[in-house]
């Protein structure tokens, strides 16, 4: 079974994944003055507006009100659908209805939003990571769905499963797979640490710069922001055997950077995460991050999953370089 092929098992079980998945709290603290929340633990989860699809791998962001989630693998197919829905004051999402669709059928892109825009990148055209591209495309983003989509500056290499997120202007990338086409057929895929960022505008994605290389070969980490810093949490280093057995090559690592306008500073380690952890969803708020779901890699294919729910006391920032 090739590396590949462990990969498309894998996503067998992510429908499970997403219902039945651990959620995981950790109080960052990103300020000097910081008021702990009355409740930093989630209340019962409520049923919202089925999605129109069935789907995994798509790329979801939120933008003045309203997500938009664009491709991914609808079981039988790579899909290009984009669809967009209403956040409700109260909760949940409205109706969805169908975009402008993107130019590609694929998965394992990482999509992000700035001013008004959408901005993915890269992405697997085939299933399984198995035909990574560089391909860059950005549309504007409003109440009536997604824009034309443009195409704009290729990222440095074909890249799939790598994280990618915004601060001030600039996207940053982190790790990911590379795949090239072998002679007489098939692909070979590279796990990388590489660190790229680019400027981000209207007209679309700028120069990409190489930035300080994560210390992990990682598939899929669930990179946040906060404060100017990236947290990066989880992910598969892919150093387990091909045939069957415990994932010992997903990790509970985590680390962190300084972003800015001159890329990433030096990655340090912090609490890892409870459990060794992959293909988990991350996200910021309040100075809480919350990462949902995942396969912890204790069984083949589909791992294991609970309904835990941790808290941790917030992280040390450690002073921003002058």
């Amino acid at each position: 079974m090739s590396e590949f092929d462990e990969i498309r098992t894998r996503k067998l079980g992510k429908t499970i994944q997403l219902l039945l998945g651990t959620v995981v709290i950790l109080s960052l603290g990103f300020t000097a003055i910081w008021i702990q929340p009355a409740s930093a633990l989630l209340s019962s989860w409520s049923s919202t507006t089925n999605y129109p699809i069935g789907i995994e791998f798509p790329s979801c962001v939120m933008s003045s009100g309203f997500v938009y989630c664009i491709a991914g693998d609808n079981s039988s197919s790579l899909t290009n659908a984009v669809y967009f829905a209403p956040l409700l004051p109260a909760g949940g999402a409205g109706s969805w209805s169908s975009s402008t669709s993107y130019p590609l059928r694929l998965q394992s892109q990482s999509c992000v939003t700035s001013s008004g825009y959408v901005y993915c990148i890269g992405g697997d055209t085939h299933g399984g990571l198995a035909n990574s591209t560089s391909a860059v495309y950005f549309a504007p983003l409003s109440s009536n769905g997604v824009g034309s989509w443009s195409p704009s500056t290729r990222y440095p290499t074909n890249i799939a499963g790598q994280s990618c997120v915004v601060d001030s202007g600039f996207v940053y990338c982190i790790a990911g797979e590379n795949t090239t086409a072998l002679p007489g057929g098939g692909v070979q895929g590279t796990i990388n640490s590489a660190v790229y960022f680019a400027p981000l505008s209207s007209s679309g994605v700028g120069s990409w710069s190489s930035g300080t290389s994560y210390p992990l070969n990682v598939i899929s980490p669930s990179c946040v922001v906060g404060s100017g810093f990236a947290y990066c949490i989880g992910g598969d280093t892919a150093t387990h055997s091909p045939f069957g057995g415990t994932f010992t090559g997903f990790t509970s690592a985590v680390y962190f950077a300084s972003l800015s306008s001159s890329g990433v500073g030096s990655w340090a380690s912090t609490t890892s995460y409870p459990t060794v952890i992959y293909t988990q969803s991350c996200a910021l708020d309040s100075g809480f991050v919350y990462c949902i779901g995942g396969n912890n890699g204790s069984g083949v294919p589909s791992g294991t999953w609970s309904n835990g729910v941790f808290l941790r006391p917030r992280l040390p920032i450690p002073p921003r370089p002058a």
